[in-house]
């Protein structure tokens, strides 16, 4: 089942890199950047182009998520939770 309470997902669809999504655009890639970042690296780009098709716009901005998500981060950006 997809970490539908992803701790950065919501942070990472704010992100001024992304495309410009509609309403529900946004809200399909937070699910399936739900789906996707629990996958192993080397299966979300089939699945990615399974779930987007040819929306070119909703699978850059999952690719944007996912890439933004397995960047290092600073002590500050983590929750007490995830330090421990």
């Amino acid at each position: 089942m997809p970490d539908t309470n992803h701790p950065r997902a919501a942070l990472l669809m704010s992100a001024p890199h992304l495309p410009e999504l509609s309403l529900e655009q946004s809200a399909r890639a937070r699910a399936l950047f739900d789906e996707a970042v629990v996958l192993p690296p080397g299966e979300r780009a089939d699945d990615l182009g399974r779930s987007c098709g040819s929306d070119r716009a909703l699978h850059e901005a999952i690719e944007a998520l996912l890439a933004a998500d397995a960047a290092p981060r600073a002590v500050l950006d983590a929750s007490p939770a995830e330090l421990s």
